[in-house]
Order: structure tokens, then C-alpha cells, then sequence
């Protein structure tokens, strides 16, 4: 018997019931596509092993299909982090977001033992089992972005805006360590009460993670690169990148970011205008006589190395992740990249 609606995700509502039979209340996440609550149920599954009171994850309880709709059951929880910071006032402090990493962290060990990997960290994905009685209990929910580890590939779009690891949005290899970046994100919400990095594009993501921590080419860009090379110099020719191949490489393309609705990255689309000019070079400074000091900078180079010509500007925009804006008042203390 459906009691209430509870909420609803990406890829189901979920609704709080009562069983008739075993007089047990559960909460039903009912899905409309068929995929993902296959993909779902599998990684629970998958997890009937772990214990999830010890684990912090949430107890799968059954599954059924009622007219069209399939329906996993899973045991009732309280209230999501992101409701209870929503409801209080004040944010979350230290002593009382330390217990909810410690969880999270037995939670992680416990998936990377089953070789799974969530996808899908965030404050809505974290609840509380029952805050009145055992303040700061959690449990991590919502499977249904997970998979194995070793199903985890180069250039795949998963994670949610806000709190995905910048390897996930440049391209670079993946692995289990882009849970640790989520639950950064989440805790640093959770104590300063706004979302760290925006989710208002892939551009705007990285950028934003750029300003606060840096660039991350040293650590990420060189990993792709190295990628991209030993793809390049594989020993058997018939493995080797072949040119469509290579030019599809995320070394290459960044295509997610040049898709980006930042008006900074659309501003590159002005370049192809500047490449039919009689005076190249000058037009591609007009085409950036809004932007700062960074920006022309960047231009400069580009122009320089092409020896007057605007040969590389497609390469500029192909590369327009490299390029972060600071307002012009901070462009003294940048470091043009």
C-alpha cells in the first residue's frame, strides 16, 4: 500500500509503502526505464554479501514489477544531508562532519572490497537513518550510476556537475580515487554551506576548480598526453591510434569543454572570423578586446609562434581549456598559462 512521495532522482520516484503481508514499511524506487533499474539492482545485488549496517550502505530488501513499472524496495531512511543542512540554521561543523566522513569512508572501503565504484556522490545520496534517535548515523544510496572499477573507462560521462573529479571532465584515465574528490566536495558543502564548483557547464566547472586549487594540466593533462602517446607507439601496428582514432582522442579533441555555454569559450568561435582576415594577427586581438590580460596573452603566443600567420588558431580553440579568465583587477598576480 502506497503511503507517500518521498522524492525522486535522476532515474525514479521513490515513495514510502506498507506491506501487507510481512506489516514492514519500505521505501519503493520505482523506475521507468528498464536499463537503469537493471543497472541498479545489479550493483545492490552485487553487494548481498556486505553487511550494510556495518558498511553504511543502505539494505536492498526485494524487487517486483507492478503493471509496467519495475520497483526495488530498500529499508526507510530519515532524511537526506542535503535536507537537514537545508533545515537547520547555520551550516555543518567540523565535529559533526567528521562521523559522516568516517561512514562514508567505511562505505568506500567496503565498495572498492567488492570492486564497485558509486559514480554518484552527493548530499541527496547521503542519508541520515534516523537523526533523532542516532545523530549523524548515515547510509549511502542510489546505485544506479555504479559499476565495476574495472569497467571504468577514459572519457566517460558520469558524476554529477558540482562534484566531479576534474579527470572525469578533462578526459584522463579513471579510477576508485574519483570517489575521494566527490566526498571532498560533499564536506566542504556541508561546512561552508554553498557548493564548492559550479555546475553550470564543464567549462565553468573546471574553471572554478581552477581558481580555488589550481590548474590541474601537471597532474591530469600529462596523463592524457601519455595516453595518447603510448597509444601512439604501440609495437603492434594493427593496435596502433590510426589517424581518425587519434584525432578523436580526448588529448586532442577536449570536445566536452568546447561544447561548453560559457560566453568566454563561445568567444573562440569569434577566431574563425579572425582566420579570413587580411590582418590576422590584429583581428585576433579585436576579437579579444573584452577580455583580460590572460586572455591576450595567450593570443600573443599564438601569434607569435604562427609567425604572423593564424594558423593555429584552430588549435586555440581546440585547447580553450588551457585558458582561464580572472578579473582584470587580479591579472597582475595570474599565472599565464
Amino acid at each position: 500500500n502506497l503511503l507517500y512521495f518521498l522524492g525522486e532522482g535522476a532515474y525514479g520516484k521513490v515513495f514510502k509503502c506498507f506491506n501487507s503481508t510481512t506489516k514492514e514499511v519500505g521505501a519503493v524506487k520505482v523506475f521507468e526505464d528498464d536499463y537503469e533499474m537493471q543497472v541498479e539492482l545489479d550493483n545492490i545485488q552485487h553487494l548481498s554479501n556486505i553487511d550494510p549496517d556495518e558498511a553504511n550502505i543502505i539494505k536492498y530488501i526485494e524487487h517486483f514489477i507492478f503493471e509496467k513499472y519495475h520497483c526495488i524496495v530498500y529499508e526507510i531512511l530519515d532524511c537526506s544531508l542535503l535536507d537537514l543542512a537545508m533545515n537547520r540554521p547555520g551550516t555543518l561543523s567540523p565535529s559533526e562532519m567528521r562521523p559522516v566522513a568516517q561512514q562514508l569512508l567505511v562505505a568506500f572501503k567496503a565498495l572498492k572490497e567488492a570492486q564497485i565504484v558509486h559514480g554518484d556522490l552527493k548530499p541527496d545520496n547521503i542519508m541520515l537513518v534516523n537523526h533523532q534517535e542516532q545523530p549523524f548515523k548515515v547510509k549511502l544510496i542510489d546505485f544506479g550510476c555504479g559499476g565495476f572499477i574495472s569497467d571504468l573507462e577514459q572519457g566517460m560521462d558520469m558524476m554529477c556537475d558540482g562534484y566531479r573529479a576534474p579527470e572525469v571532465t578533462l578526459g584522463a584515465p579513471l579510477s576508485k580515487a574519483l570517489e575521494m574528490w566527490s566526498l571532498g566536495c560533499c564536506l566542504g558543502e556541508g561546512f561552508l554551506g554553498c557548493q564548492l564548483f559550479s555546475d553550470v557547464s564543464f567549462y565553468d566547472h573546471l574553471r572554478t576548480i581552477i581558481h580555488l586549487l589550481g590548474q590541474p594540466k601537471e597532474a591530469i593533462m600529462l596523463r592524457v598526453f601519455l595516453d595518447f602517446l603510448k597509444n601512439l607507439l604501440h609495437v603492434d601496428p594493427e593496435k596502433r591510434l590510426t589517424v581518425g582514432q587519434a584525432l578523436r582522442h580526448p588529448f586532442i579533441t577536449m570536445e566536452h569543454l568546447i561544447n561548453s555555454d560559457s560566453e568566454y569559450v563561445q568567444s573562440f568561435q569569434q577566431l574563425q572570423y579572425c582566420r579570413h582576415s587580411n590582418n590576422k594577427a590584429a583581428n585576433i586581438f579585436q576579437c579579444f578586446a573584452s577580455y583580460d590580460v590572460i586572455s591576450l596573452t595567450c593570443v600573443h603566443k599564438a601569434c607569435q609562434h604562427s609567425h604572423g600567420t593564424a594558423d593555429h588558431v584552430t588549435t586555440l580553440k581546440e585547447s580553450s581549456l588551457l585558458i582561464t579568465t580572472v578579473p582584470p583587477a587580479a591579472a597582475q598576480g595570474a599565472v599565464t598559462i
